[in-house]
């Protein structure tokens, strides 16, 4: 019984972002629009999927050419992971281009559905990765707001410890696409040092910060 191309549906799939330019490290405008509710990036993290769901669950195989490439587009859906979780994607587009070497090494491989869709792969890469510039950006702020604060009270001075807890309360609200832990917080911090009446802790200029870092957060990636 024949069995249909395992990359027809895919090729479709994978047409729809292609559009997308190809990314080596972060460049500071790296944000794309998203395409029906749906990031580029999660669609292009779904395609990785259809590819491995296609080889590996489909045509499963022990042995022979399926269970290869399986085991090759399983490496490659991790290091795309490693890519999006750094927001680099300079180790996975060298991954990448040793696969459409391989597969596309002469002209009639070139031809062939395979070829096509490590190609299509490689060209619909998004740019839209965890660390944009805007969140880069963002971060680089709250380490400035540390080392203002730190500078003004002193390094042995509580808030000078508790605002550096901001750089390092945004970087992983970043790598788990969860800002309101971050701004609960902040939150916490204006309570604390604005909105309660402690003798020891009055109101002052850190007071105007916090409102600013809640304004100016980026959106969850």
């Amino acid at each position: 019984m024949l069995h249909p191309p395992p990359w027809a549906g895919l090729l479709v799939l994978v047409a729809a972002v292609t559009a997308v330019p190809i990314l080596g490290p972060l460049d500071s405008a790296a944000l794309v629009e998203e395409e029906g509710g749906k990031s580029l990036r999660r669609m292009y993290e779904h395609a990785l999927e259809e590819m491995a769901n296609k080889y590996c669950v489909e045509y499963n195989s022990k042995v022979g050419a399926g269970m290869v490439l399986c085991k090759e587009i399983q490496g490659l859906q991790m290091s795309w992971a490693e890519a999006d979780a750094k927001g680099d994607t300079t180790q996975y587009m060298k991954v990448l281009g040793s696969y459409v070497g391989h597969f596309c090494g002469t002209p009639t491989l070139n031809d062939q559905d395979t070829c096509k869709v490590f190609k299509y792969m490689r060209d619909a890469v998004p740019t839209e990765l965890k660390w944009s510039g805007a969140r880069k950006r963002y971060l680089q702020m709250t380490k400035d707001v540390s080392k203002h604060f730190c500078s003004a009270h002193g390094d042995n001075d509580l808030f000078c410890a508790l605002s550096k807890g901001l750089q390092h309360h945004y970087f992983d609200a970043v790598n788990e696409r969860k800002r309101s832990s971050f701004l609960k917080f902040v939150e916490n911090l204006d309570t604390h040092y604005c909105k309660t009446k402690i003798p020891r802790h009055p109101a002052d200029g850190r007071c105007s910060i916090f409102p600013l870092l809640q304004k100016s957060l980026p959106p969850d990636p």
